[in-house]
C-alpha cells in the first residue's frame, strides 16, 4: 500500500557501519538474524509489515513485546535515511503476532540486493506467512491526488537488471517466477477495510527507480506510458 505524495525532502546518503556476521553470505545472514531473534522470544509471527517513509507512526498501534535497532541484530545494516528509525519490532496488532520493520534500506544508499531482500527472508525464517509493505510514492496516474492510497497489484522494475535482482544464497540460480507476487485475497481485504472506514483506496501498478533524485519529466512520461500508477525508490526488492 503506497501513499502518493512528494516523498522525502531531506535524504542522507552517508553510509553507516554494517553489523555483518563472519560468514556474510545472504543465507547465513538470514539464518543468524533469525536465530538471534528467536532466542529473544520472536516465535511464530503470523505476518510482517514494513513501515516505509511516513508510516513509522503506525507502530504506536502495535503492542510491543520486543524492539531492537537493526544495528544490534547480527547481519543487518543500520538505516541512514531520515524518517527511517531502523528498528525491528515484535508485537501484536489487534492480537495478531507480527514482525514490523520500522524503516528500510535503499539501493541509493549503496545497499546490495541482498541487503534489501533481508526483511521478508528473516520474517519467513521465523514463520511469517504474509507481508504488507508500505512506502511514500509519487503519483504517475493523473487521477491520483496527494495523500491518496494505492493497493499495489503489479509492478515495474527499472532499478536493476535481472542478474542484480538475484539474491545469492537465498534464491539460488533458478530463474524466479515472473508473475506479480501480490495476494488478491489481501488486496480485497484492504479494499473492504478501506470501504468500511470511508477511505478511497485505488488499485495500481508500482514502478521502482533507483533514486535518490526524483524522476525527470521524460521519465514520468515513460512510466505513464508503461502503465505505472505510482513510482518509488523501494519495496520491489522485498516483494520480489
Amino acid at each position: 500500500m503506497n501513499g502518493t505524495g512528494s516523498g522525502m525532502n531531506h535524504v542522507s546518503t552517508a553510509r553507516s557501519s554494517r553489523n555483518i556476521v563472519p560468514d556474510s553470505s545472504a543465507a547465513a545472514r538470514v539464518t543468524t538474524a533469525a536465530s538471534w531473534l528467536a532466542e529473544r522470544g520472536v516465535v511464530d509471527p503470523m505476518g510482517m509489515i514494513v513501515l516505509g517513509s511516513g508510516w513509522a507512526p503506525l507502530i504506536e498501534r502495535v503492542e510491543v513485546l520486543g524492539r531492537w535497532p537493526y544495528s544490534e541484530i547480527p547481519g543487518l545494516p543500520s538505516c541512514s535515511v531520515k524518517g527511517h528509525p531502523g528498528d525491528l519490532v515484535y508485537g501484536r496488532w489487534d492480537g495478531v503476532p507480527l514482525i514490523v520493520f520500522v524503516g528500510r534500506w535503499h539501493a541509493y544508499e549503496g545497499r546490495t540486493p541482498e541487503d534489501l531482500a533481508l526483511p521478508p527472508r528473516i520474517a519467513k525464517a521465523l514463520g511469517a506467512r504474509w507481508m504488507l509493505g508500505t512506502n511514500a510514492a509519487g503519483g504517475i496516474d493523473s487521477n491520483l491526488r496527494v495523500g491518496d492510497l494505492v493497493a499495489v497489484t503489479d509492478d515495474l522494475s527499472f532499478w536493476a537488471t535481472g542478474r542484480a535482482m538475484q539474491v545469492s544464497g537465498i534464491v539460488g540460480d533458478t530463474p524466479q517466477h515472473s508473475g506479480a507476487p501480490y495476494s488478491q485475497r489481501l488486496v480485497d481485504a484492504l479494499l473492504r477495510a478501506a470501504e468500511d472506514v470511508g477511505i478511497s483506496l485505488h488499485r495500481g501498478t508500482l514502478a521502482m527507480m533507483t533514486g535518490a533524485n526524483y524522476e525527470a519529466a521524460a521519465e514520468i512520461a515513460m512510466l505513464r506510458f508503461a502503465g505505472a500508477s505510482v513510482v518509488s525508490m523501494s519495496t520491489l526488492p522485498e516483494v520480489r
